[in-house]
């Protein structure tokens, strides 16, 4: 057995609460391209189609300093910065 069931029970709470949640695949192996794009389909989604969303991500498949540092960007400012180019926000909004 792992864990202490924290995934669980955050699904369940997303479950009941109706969010959507955005889960980064555990054997998935990020480059800084592929990263990027997982974080622009995550905000796109959550931001752009107003799609109420939790992220998911356990600290054991944090890869770089860079995702870190991206994931708290998102926290604080609600995006990170250089992921979308100026015309990309005209097909949000």
């Amino acid at each position: 057995m792992e864990g202490t069931g924290r995934n669980t029970i955050c699904k369940i709470g997303c479950f009941v609460v109706g969010l959507h949640i955005f889960e980064v695949e555990s054997k998935s192996k990020f480059n800084e391209l592929k990263w990027r794009e997982h974080m622009k389909k995550l905000m796109k989604s959550s931001g752009g189609k107003q799609v109420p969303t939790m992220f998911l991500m356990r600290d054991t498949e944090l890869q770089s300093q860079s995702q870190i540092e991206d994931i708290n960007n998102l926290m604080v400012n609600g995006v990170i910065n250089g992921v979308f180019q100026p015309e990309d926000y005209e097909l949000i909004f």
